[in-house]
């Protein structure tokens, strides 16, 4: 660090070159200004010195807790545009933790360039400084002007810097490149060389998204928030159990019978429109019926018929409950057939395909049926007068 002296010309280039004040910064941040870089400590306070023109001011962060070698972190920076008795005041900004412009207007520039403070600041030897103005000043292309430098200067107002060695080389196709991708800029101060590369990223902004609780006491809005949260849920639970209900419902309803099979699983027969000794043919579940309504003689002899001379012992008080209704299935139990009422040597019913015949109560008397004609499930409504098939 260059410190103040009593020479004349030195004390005449502070007060008459531009100062660059920087508050805030933490002890350790490598701070520089073009191809001079310094690490700053506890008392740092800023730039002097500094000749009109174009400059870049950059800095970085310094591992100081490596005992092996020191490392920084990639630089960044910004323009600034200098001009004589220029005070420029920079602000270090915890949040982005970055160096940051401070806006002033002519006057409180001029205030605090004439002030006792930056007096008081020079004599204690807070600045630093180039050991002289035209190295400082050499810093600078011949092409970078105020122009090119607004140009250059990223939107988000900071650019990412890395230093890297090369040759010491000075571009004549500088201006062109300016407005490039990848923009560079590179001078040569003493055989060092330092490059400039930065990209325009700008930081998207959620102001429009948030929600304005200004004026609102907070604990009142917490308060609305939750109960708007909780009806929200009650009122997705009960959605939920319903659609769950109706789920479980149409499931079980798939298990069930079909509209159709329910009206044929019962049948009911008027009994009054069937007259004493016919025989009455319904059709249900697909299969033939046979109701007969039965004569007093018909019930007397098969009543009268010896159970045990009969192939399937059946009596006809287990066929007939009620003795003037039989009530049996139209099938024969040899094959198939459908037997014919009224018919075959006992009066009951033949079957025509191999001669079986069943008397009055349905029961094979004689061919080659096996078993006595099938009864279905039946019960009588007598209020109605009325035959419940099933």
């Amino acid at each position: 660090m260059t410190t103040m002296s009593g020479d004349g010309d030195v004390e005449r280039r502070f007060f008459q070159q531009a100062v660059v004040i920087a508050q805030d910064v933490p002890a350790g941040t490598q701070l520089g200004i073009d191809c001079k870089a310094w690490t700053t400590g506890p008392r740092f306070m800023g730039i002097k010195m500094v000749p009109p023109g174009v400059h870049f001011l950059f800095h970085s962060a310094v591992d100081t807790m490596s005992s092996a070698t020191l490392s920084a972190a990639p630089r960044s920076g910004f323009f600034l545009v200098t001009r004589d008795h220029q005070a420029i005041l920079t602000r270090w900004s915890k949040d982005t933790e970055r160096l940051e412009m401070v806006d002033l207007s002519p006057e409180e520039e001029q205030r605090i360039r004439d002030g006792t403070q930056v007096v008081a600041m020079a004599s204690l030897r807070t600045f630093v400084s180039p050991q002289t103005a035209a190295a400082l000043a050499a810093a600078r292309t011949s092409t970078l002007n105020a122009v090119v430098a607004k140009r250059a200067q990223p939107r988000t107002g900071s650019a990412s810097a890395a230093a890297a060695a090369a040759a010491p080389t000075a571009s004549a196709a500088f201006p062109s490149r300016i407005t490039s991708g990848a923009t560079r800029f590179t001078s040569s101060v003493f055989g060092c060389s330092t490059q400039v590369r930065f990209a325009h990223i700008e930081t998207p902004s959620f102001d429009n998204y948030k929600r304005d609780d200004s004026g609102k006491d907070l604990r009142e809005a917490d308060y609305s928030r939750r109960a708007f949260t909780y009806l929200l849920g009650a009122g997705g639970a009960v959605a939920s159990i319903h659609l769950a209900k109706s789920m479980v419902q149409d499931f079980l309803d798939t298990m069930s019978a079909s509209a159709d099979v329910l009206a044929l699983a019962k049948m009911e027969v008027d009994l009054s429109a069937i007259p004493e000794g016919k025989n009455v043919t319904f059709k249900w579940r697909g299969k033939p019926v046979f109701v007969r309504h039965r004569t007093q003689k018909e019930i007397d002899e098969v009543r009268a018929v010896d159970v045990a001379s009969l192939r399937h012992k059946e009596t006809d008080q287990e066929r007939a409950p009620k003795p003037e209704w039989l009530v049996v299935l139209g099938i024969c139990t040899h094959l198939g057939c459908v037997p014919i009422a009224n018919a075959g040597d006992f009066g009951g019913y033949f079957c025509p395909c191999h001669g079986s015949h069943y008397d009055a109560s349905g029961r094979i008397r004689k061919g080659p049926a096996p078993e006595n004609l099938e009864i279905p499930q039946h019960t009588f409504i007598d209020e109605e007068n009325k035959l419940v098939i099933g």
